[in-house]
């Protein structure tokens, strides 16, 4: 295995296990990077309205979800099925936000331009 297998195989079995349990995390009210009280809140990332996201690694897809609600176009990337599947069902129809299940770099390859890129 590689470490790529690896990783995406821990956050498939994470994902996994979230949906089976039916975990409902909260909807972001601060941005937290997953760490509160930790490095800039959303304000670092300046006006979004309008912007063109990509959100690699996203997961459930909560920040890309607010970066949409913010105004912002948001591509969220996830190479994990499972977490792919958790954000498809916690997300199913939010404006500005498109949620793709796919390899990071493989979706940058085929990708247009992006005014903001996070992980």
């Amino acid at each position: 295995m590689t470490t790529e297998k690896d990783t995406l195989a821990v956050w498939n079995t994470y994902g996994t296990h979230q949906l089976a349990r039916g975990v409902e995390l909260p909807e972001l009210d601060v941005w937290d990077w997953g760490v509160p009280q930790a490095g800039p809140g959303i304000g670092a990332l300046g006006e979004v309205a309008g912007l063109r996201v990509l959100d690699l690694g996203s997961g459930l897809g909560r920040h890309a979800a607010k970066l949409a609600a913010l105004g912002a176009e948001v591509t969220a990337v996830d190479a994990s099925p499972a977490q792919h599947q958790r954000a498809v069902t916690r997300y199913p129809n939010t404006p500005g936000l498109r949620l793709v299940c796919a390899d990071a770099v493989a979706r940058l390859r085929d990708a247009g331009p992006y005014e903001l890129v996070f992980l």
